[in-house]
């Protein structure tokens, strides 16, 4: 069992985990994972992980059940789920799955569907290892759909790219299932992201903004967005903070 899971390690017995997100990511990359926060994802359902997490007497919090997610031992499980937005609403209507693939549709970029199993073995249906590893950072689905839904994903791009690097500000894709990769205009994406702006709460984007100010590459994205946005004035509010 990788250490990562070891907090879960009786959760472990009943119900089937993944690690996903940043702490995978780092795994990918070779990173040091020590001190990330790990979130998990299951096919059990989010009452089956808190009966079984309270039956062990491991603490839990319960804040995110509505839409499958409890806190057990300091760790966020969240079930696989589809979502579905309304128009106007970044509030999807959800329903638990026990697909992982049915789960992925619902995941922003590439990079965030690479599921970790706890014995190493990695499951990557739209190949986001091989997109990290090459410095990209894909969309996953059209992105003017994904940014109408949400658009603070403008800025998880941003920080995803200041992560691994602002090659893919230069020429941005988009991907579906199984692999096949997509083109989009850098400035066809920023005209969909400025659009929704206004909608977002200075609070979620000022969490976003401070999370991708720590990144590595952050100062290069900065550099990277403003020579792409150069000659788009009324665009400038969606450069980085």
């Amino acid at each position: 069992m990788l250490p990562l899971f070891q907090p879960l390690a009786g959760l472990l017995a009943a119900h089937p985990l993944y690690a996903i997100g940043g702490v995978v990511r780092a795994q990918v990359l070779g990173q040091p994972t020590a001190g990330l926060e790990a979130d998990f994802c299951t096919p059990s359902l989010p009452a089956a992980i808190l009966a079984t997490s309270e039956k062990l007497g491991l603490p839990t919090h319960t804040q995110g059940l509505r839409w499958g997610s409890v806190q057990v031992a300091g760790c966020d499980v969240t079930s696989f789920r589809t979502e579905i937005y309304s128009r106007g609403s970044r509030h999807p209507t959800v329903a638990f799955t026990a697909n992982l693939l049915a789960d992925v549709t619902r995941r922003d970029f590439t990079c965030n569907a690479i599921y970790l199993a706890p014995d190493g073995k990695i499951t990557d249906p739209t190949h986001g290892a091989a997109h990290l590893r090459a410095g990209q950072v894909v969309w996953l689905g059209n992105p003017a759909q994904k940014l109408a839904e949400d658009p603070l994903r403008w800025w998880r791009w941003l920080r995803f790219c200041a992560e691994v690097g602002p090659a893919s500000l230069l020429a941005p894709q988009w991907g579906e299932a199984g692999g096949t990769l997509h083109p989009i205009s850098f400035k066809v994406l920023a005209q969909v992201a400025a659009a929704g702006q206004g909608s977002l709460s200075a609070n979620r984007l000022a969490k976003e903004q401070a999370k991708f100010a720590r990144q590595p590459h952050a100062q290069k994205v900065r550099e990277t967005l403003a020579s792409q946005l150069a000659n788009a004035p009324e665009l400038a509010h969606i450069l980085a903070a």
